[in-house]
């Protein structure tokens, strides 16, 4: 009686979809925490200045097309710019996230979609 070691199916329940839906979720999730982490920099570096929000304000009216601050520093914290630039962070991390966790997870099947492996790999095969 033989014992098969080694299997190539995809386990019952188990969609190559659902594989990349994880790893999208893995990735956005990531970024979230990336996005969070620059958010509570910010505020402790603006907090230990005695002007919390004050980063995202300004930053928040440098995305804004329609809202300028002539004096940044005496600007009062409007906390509309604070939360359109904490959205538009957040959404651009999460993006960064995805994108990074699928293309880690392209390199993980196969070496060819390796950062700067494929080169590497046929220089060496030569």
């Amino acid at each position: 009686m033989a014992i098969q070691s080694q299997t190539t199916s995809i386990p019952t329940g188990v969609s190559e979809t659902s594989e990349f839906s994880g790893v999208y979720v893995e990735g956005v999730v990531g970024g979230m925490i990336g996005a969070a982490t620059i958010a509570i920099r910010f505020f402790v570096v603006d907090l230990y200045n005695g002007r919390p929000f004050y980063t995202p304000n300004v930053l928040g009216a440098a995305l804004s097309l329609s809202r300028s601050i002539p004096d940044p520093a005496a600007a009062p914290i409007s906390m509309e710019l604070v939360v359109f630039y904490t959205w538009v962070d957040a959404l651009i991390f999460r993006g960064f996230g995805g994108l990074a966790a699928k293309l880690l997870s392209l390199a993980a099947r196969d070496l060819h979609f390796g950062f700067g492996n494929s080169l590497a790999i046929t220089a060496v095969s030569k």
